[in-house]
């Protein structure tokens, strides 16, 4: 089913539709490996399931998120820190990551609903990607530089 028009409510940065999240005991967090069901990006209708992984990690009393996905023959990787209440992110798409760099510091802060806090946001190290994909056996450029 798809919409004529996406509902006001659900014009949203990210809707998923399917997430099967399993406990880690060794990263002490949920985590997903299979696709994900991505049903809104960027407040437009996806309705399909791509290649990524997802952790959600309580430190404290704050709340952590990675995410990574593969979309066609791009990537892109966002990391969450609850405690900053501050996002990092990084795509192979060289545009996005302009975007991110280009934007002014005073410009890099996002409003949120009512209900949710606000947020800034940055450019991400490629390292901080590398890192959360190696945790997973996920990345084969990582393994592959290693042996």
């Amino acid at each position: 089913y798809r919409f004529k028009r996406l509902p006001k409510k659900l014009q949203l940065q990210f809707v998923f539709a399917d997430i099967e999240l399993e406990w880690n005991q060794s990263t002490k967090s949920f985590s997903s490996r299979n696709n994900i069901g991505v049903a809104v990006c960027g407040g437009r209708e996806v309705n399909k399931y791509v290649p990524g992984l997802i952790e959600i990690q309580k430190k404290s009393n704050k709340t952590n998120l990675q995410m990574y996905f593969e979309i066609g023959e791009e990537w892109y990787y966002f990391y969450y820190v609850g405690a900053s209440n501050s996002m990092q992110a990084c795509s192979s798409n060289e545009k996005y990551n302009e975007i991110l760099k280009n934007t002014p510091q005073k410009k890099r802060q996002l409003q949120s609903e009512k209900d949710a806090s606000s947020y800034s946001y940055k450019l991400a190290s490629i390292h901080l990607k590398k890192r959360f994909l190696k945790t997973y056996n996920w990345d084969k450029e990582v393994v592959e530089e290693e042996q």
